[in-house]
């Protein structure tokens, strides 16, 4: 049983994150952040998760490891990007969370030091 319908006319139904017809959200969709994400989207998740592994975790790390995942995992699966872009703006995220990483542990070992 549909539980909305978009602008176009198009029934949704609660595991419709997007209209299959026209790409508008679906604002009660059921599916969770980390749902229907394709498998490259997942290489990207877990590149930028890793950040808190291996850190052995700390609010920095995890905010950032788990907020740039979370970023990758949002714009993998946006049906309205074509798909160079959301690779690219994927890729974009992971090399620059790694950066802010290096920028960060570089600036607690000159702390310590």
């Amino acid at each position: 049983m549909p539980i909305a319908e978009c602008k176009c006319g198009q029934p949704l139904f609660a595991n419709n994150e997007y209209c299959p017809q026209c790409q508008e959200k679906n604002p009660r969709s059921t599916v969770g952040a980390f749902g229907f994400v394709p498998w490259w989207g997942w290489v990207c998740v877990v590149a930028c998760g890793a950040i808190p592994i291996l850190t052995m975790g700390g609010a920095l790390p995890g905010a950032l490891g788990f907020g740039a995942a979370a970023a990758c995992a949002g714009i993998s699966k946006r049906p309205d990007w074509p798909i160079a872009g959301r690779v690219a703006a994927c890729a974009g995220i992971v090399v620059a969370a790694w950066v802010v990483f290096g920028v960060i542990a570089l600036g607690a070992a000159r702390l310590g030091s």
